[in-house]
């Protein structure tokens, strides 16, 4: 006997009052049609999606809603210039409107890779998926390792993102300047901009950037306050330091990274004082971890830093000093210092005095960083305090971990 789908039109379209409880299907064969597109394309273009390595620390869920498309969401893509994972997604995703099949992403990378003779133009390929992405579902955007000026040229496309709630433009060339001139209010206006546009953005990284005298701009622009901020890397004078801890976001801030701003300038009025960096973490109550890494901190603001530490700062959790060259008395004192917080899960320092010593340690046969971390846990655990981690990082590996971070394919 033939079936078709018609046959249980009645069941689909039954009312509340139908007593139908069950139904036996054992021995039914049913007619549907099929198709090269439901066998094959489909099914490929699916696993090409899902397996392409780009993807591989991405996790996602597929629902088949009944009668509608089928809807694959996603949590994290990555998208560079030397793949053409972009092309593939972009194709896959073009054909939503004509196909059974819908991607949805959440958040996305991309990031330059061009090699030696590539047009530098050639890194704006990736971002054409930005046009075939919901603006609606996009949380997260991370651009890395842009060239010069790539980021104002796309800057429009970002805008309308607007449920944005983390935005990592780490290294991405970004050169703002203070001055009257119409090309630097150009670019200030660009960038104020476009940060204006995300309401909800509470993660902000603006690490490996020049914003020397701009920094005040930027967090007047952004419209909630922030819990994340990482300035590490960028060139800032203390006039931006001031801008932060007079801002909405100061009082806000949950993690906050000012690693590395205390490096060399070329006009040395410019140059953020390491004292002065130590000084203004009182602004920052309510901050929970915070990097302090590689600013030539001084032994002379230990006193100061460590009376900031009991009075200032009571929901610290982790505290990361690794690079600065202290005597060890003065790394006691913190130590002791940060017990005093019952919040404190962390310490990560560095226990040397030059990169020779650090060097020879291994050398001489002996186990110094060991020692010098017992002992710490030791002045820890004499304060009740056995629970606080404490991590000694090799003052090589702290001087020279952005190499590592460039070379990590990852």
């Amino acid at each position: 006997m033939g079936h078709d789908l018609v046959v249980f039109r009645g069941v689909i379209n039954r009312t509340k009052y139908c007593k139908l409880k069950s139904i036996d299907f054992r021995g039914l064969k049913l007619s549907v049609k099929r198709s090269r597109l439901t066998d094959e394309i489909l099914p490929k273009m699916l696993e090409d999606l899902l397996c392409h390595e780009m993807v591989k620390n991405s996790t996602f869920s597929i629902y088949i809603p009944k009668g509608e498309k089928m809807t694959v969401k996603m949590d994290n893509l990555q998208f560079s210039t030397n793949r053409t994972f972009f092309m593939d997604y972009l194709i896959c995703n073009g054909l939503r409107s004509i196909t059974p099949l819908s991607i949805s992403v959440s958040n996305i990378c991309i990031k330059s890779d061009l090699m030696i003779g590539d047009d530098v133009m050639d890194c704006l390929a990736p971002f054409i998926v930005l046009r075939g992405l919901d603006p609606e579902n996009i949380e997260g955007i991370e651009l890395k390792q842009l060239e010069e000026g790539i980021f104002f040229l796309v800057a429009s496309d970002l805008q309308k993102f607007k449920n944005v709630r983390a935005l990592d433009l780490q290294d991405c060339n970004i050169y703002l300047q203070e001055g009257r001139t119409r090309s630097r209010t150009a670019l200030r206006n660009k960038i104020v901009e476009t940060l204006n546009c995300f309401s909800n953005l509470i993660r902000l990284d603006l690490s490996f950037n020049y914003l020397l005298g701009c920094l005040g701009e930027i967090l007047t622009a952004l419209k909630q306050p922030l819990e994340f901020l990482s300035l590490r890397g960028c060139d800032l004078n203390e006039n931006d330091l001031s801008c932060l801890t007079k801002s909405q976001h100061a009082i806000h801030l949950k993690e906050l990274n000012l690693s590395k701003v205390c490096q060399f300038s070329i006009y040395d009025n410019d140059r953020i004082s390491p004292m002065f960096l130590l000084k203004i973490t009182k602004h920052f109550s309510n901050v929970k971890i915070l990097s302090l890494a590689q600013n030539h901190l001084p032994d002379a603001s230990v006193s100061e830093f460590c009376h900031i530490l009991r009075h200032d700062l009571k929901y610290l959790k982790v505290l990361d000093i690794a690079g600065n060259i202290l005597t060890e008395e003065n790394l006691t004192d913190i130590t002791k210092a940060l017990a005093h917080i019952k919040s404190m899960q962390k310490f990560r320092l560095t226990c040397t005095n030059n990169l020779l010593e650090d060097a020879m340690g291994p050398l001489d046969g002996g186990n110094n960083q060991e020692d010098l971390k017992k002992k710490f846990c030791g002045v820890l655990s004499c304060l009740g305090r056995d629970d606080i981690i404490v991590d000694i990082v090799r003052l090589s590996y702290a001087i020279f971990v952005d190499l590592v971070d460039i070379m990590d394919p990852e």
